[in-house]
């Protein structure tokens, strides 16, 4: 059955992480807007302009690290569990910024629990959530999940995972470009 699945859908792919890493590209363009919003810290009180020392101090750690779009959308889909104290301030902060970033993460967290744990039957009112959403890429997101449909559903109720076969042919490619290189 799994052999008949995979003929279908050649880009069937068992294992979370390229659905996950879709899900925190289409969270992108959120994070850029997320990365507008951000307040600039504040300008440090010190001397005043026309003394020798107005040289300014340096901000706390915390507020010079800005986080780069993929980062952010990174730390939208990762386990909260597995989250240092300054990512789940960051997230916090990201969810307090914009409410279409919160409900990003809840759906990108919802997806995420639904793939590692194979609760297929909870697929359907997740894509219908999303659907209704205000976010384009989730939309387009839920569509692209459900024209696929039976593979979809067989890649999370299965326990099957054909990640070893794509890392060979992966590690296969990878060889045959660089003898090709070395011949020329």
């Amino acid at each position: 059955m799994a052999s008949r699945l995979s003929q279908r859908s050649p880009a069937l792919s068992l294992n979370p992480g390229p659905r996950l890493q879709r899900l925190a590209t289409a969270g992108l363009s959120l994070a850029v807007q997320m990365r507008k919003i951000t307040p600039k810290p504040a300008e440090p009180e010190g001397p005043e302009e026309g003394s020798l020392k107005t040289q300014r101090a340096k901000p706390p750690a915390e507020s010079r690290h800005k986080l780069s779009p993929s980062q952010a959308a990174w730390l939208l889909v990762c386990k909260p569990a597995d989250l240092k104290p300054e990512q789940k301030a960051a997230v916090d902060q990201m969810r307090t910024a914009s409410s279409s970033i919160a409900l990003a993460h809840d759906l990108a967290q919802d997806f995420a629990i639904l793939l590692r744990e194979h609760q297929a039957e909870r697929l359907a009112p997740w894509l219908e959530t999303a659907k209704k959403t205000c976010l384009a890429e989730l939309r387009s997101f839920a569509h692209g999940i459900e024209r696929d449909m039976a593979a979809v559903m067989a890649g999370i109720a299965l326990e099957w995972s054909n990640g070893q076969v794509e890392g060979q042919v992966n590690r296969l490619k990878f060889i045959k470009c660089t003898l090709r290189d070395l011949a020329v």
